[in-house]
């Protein structure tokens, strides 16, 4: 499922200009992975967005909700933590 999200976001935002329709996609999707338990994948999705500026947030409370629930529950965990087959790392650019 995480792979299809990330092929799902390098597909309809490859030419998109606007960071905006990216980050609310990202955060959708990430609320869905949230939903199923995977939070290191939710994590991962959304981990360009902390920094980003508030004007680029098209749903302030929804970035709110999802990034309370990651650090609540996550702490200082990352996907980076976990094993992951060799192919996932290399897709990421994370060292196995």
């Amino acid at each position: 499922r995480f792979l299809t999200v990330l092929r799902h976001i390098d597909r309809k935002h490859v030419h998109d200009k606007n960071p905006r329709n990216e980050y609310r996609t990202r955060l959708s999707l990430a609320r869905e992975l949230i939903a199923e338990g995977e939070l290191v994948y939710a994590e991962f999705l959304v981990r360009p967005l902390r920094n980003s500026r508030a004007s680029s947030i098209d749903h302030p409370a929804l970035w709110d909700e999802v990034f309370s629930v990651l650090d609540r529950e996550l702490g200082e965990t990352r996907l980076e933590d976990f094993q992951r087959p060799p192919e996932l790392s290399d897709l990421l650019g994370i060292q196995p």
